[in-house]
């Protein structure tokens, strides 16, 4: 072929070698390019939502133990309090009066037992700091005691009285019998002398009948009084034990009074412990500095039910944390340790920069959001700083601020990116029936 045709064909000129050194510089800076995307690696994070808490998650609830009607709330929700600062009053259940008469009541009870006490061990009363306290009642208590000593011993002298006169009696009796076993010692030695004369024939029979009759009635005189003797011997030992029996009886009915005293001293003793927790009650204080999260019965007149609470305080002097809730779908990504970059949502991103992190721990399992149903699980993640940006700007971080954190999972290069779509399409593709 002629080359000439060839020129002729294809002429070279200027302008043609420009394209082509611009065809070669767009291949070479494509080829440049796909080189990049193939090597040059970019952060894979996972993005998530969620909130500053406190290190920990501890909500300071303020609760009324004993309940009353809600009078007046000092706080508002966002407010800062410090420890001990009053949050709201209530309407007192339990008023000093009541107090003042579950005292009264207790040392009534007090001094009832130590005059019981008393009464058992036979010893006189002492009523101590109660009897100080209350003299009144101590007075009477130690007319009470007085009355029933007298008692019991009017009861004991009224025994004794019958057993002296029936001692008197047995003294007379044994006078008695004595002078009686005279006589028929001496009747007897005369009836053993008439008998041997009457057997001698000396004496008359009539005479030794005479002293037998004699005898007969003495002893029968003898036996009668025997008889009486041993009757008030045991009339004797019958009204001891009766005495024995009034004491063990009246003594018995003191340790019942007293034990039945002592349940109910019991009883008005936590009495009293209530009401003076009660009467400390009407008003509620922060137990910690902190910020108030929720007034949940924040309407002046409402009824606040025992153990209700009356305000969330979050702690202000514990270090914060941030939870998030992390889709089940990046879960398999997120570690313990991995970075992460904190945007928090009231300082602007773009102007103010955010907080560097690192993940601290992951929930097992998942949590369900009560609006929409969905499952998530919590991470939670800890700031390098309570601040946002420079510290002496004094951006800090609350409790309750949102926040968006970027989990950082690992790296992808650009074309692993550009390619996944494509991927994925072709995968379903060839998957469809």
């Amino acid at each position: 072929m002629d080359n000439n045709f060839i020129l002729r064909a294809f002429p070279d000129t200027n302008e043609d070698r420009y394209i082509g050194r611009a065809l070669l510089a767009v291949a070479i800076f494509v080829a440049l390019l796909g080189f990049w995307a193939s090597v040059a690696k970019v952060p894979e994070v996972a993005k998530t939502r969620g909130e500053i808490i406190p290190q920990g998650g501890d909500i300071q609830v303020v609760q009324s133990l004993s309940g009353g009607k809600l009078l007046q709330v000092y706080v508002s929700e966002g407010d800062v309090v410090e420890k001990g600062q009053s949050i709201a009053s209530l309407d007192q259940t339990v008023s000093e009066a009541d107090v003042k008469q579950l005292e009264v009541q207790r040392a009534d009870y007090m001094l009832r037992i130590e005059r019981l006490s008393a009464l058992v061990h036979d010893r006189a009363p002492e009523f101590a700091a109660d009897g100080k306290q209350y003299p009144g009642l101590a007075d009477q208590q130690q007319r009470l005691y007085d009355s029933e000593k007298s008692l019991l011993a009017a009861k004991l002298g009224q025994i004794d009285d019958r057993i002296n006169a029936k001692k008197a009696e047995l003294n007379s009796l044994e006078s008695q019998l004595k002078l009686s076993s005279e006589q028929v010692s001496v009747i007897q030695r005369e009836v053993d002398i008439f008998q041997s004369a009457a057997d001698k024939g000396v004496s008359s029979k009539r005479e030794l009948l005479e002293k037998k009759e004699r005898l007969s009635e003495l002893k029968r005189i003898q036996e009668e009084l025997t008889g009486r003797k041993k009757s008030l011997v045991e009339s004797l030992s019958a009204l001891a034990k009766e005495g024995e029996s009034e004491t063990l009886k009246t003594n018995t009915d003191h340790r019942t009074r007293r034990s039945e005293l002592v349940e109910k001293l019991q009883e008005v003793e936590q009495e009293l412990i209530q009401a003076h927790t009660a009467l400390g009650q009407n008003a509620l204080v922060a137990p910690i500095a902190g910020v108030i999260k929720a007034l949940p019965n924040a309407n002046v007149g409402a009824v606040i039910q025992p153990g209700g609470v009356v305000a969330e305080l979050v702690p202000s002097d514990q270090p914060l944390d941030v939870e998030v809730r992390v889709s089940p779908r990046d879960i398999g990504f997120i570690k313990v340790g991995q970075q992460v970059l904190v945007k928090v949502d009231a300082y602007d991103y773009s102007r103010f920069g955010a907080i560097k992190g690192e993940v601290a721990r992951v929930s097992p399992s998942t949590f369900k959001d009560p609006q929409n149903g969905q499952a998530y699980f919590k991470a939670t993640i800890k700031p390098q700083s309570e601040f946002v940006g420079d510290e002496a700007k004094g951006r800090r971080i609350k409790v309750g601020m949102t926040a968006e954190a970027d989990i950082t999972t690992g790296q992808k290069t650009i074309f692993q990116y550009l390619l996944k779509p494509v991927y994925t399409t072709v995968d379903t593709a060839l998957s469809e029936r």
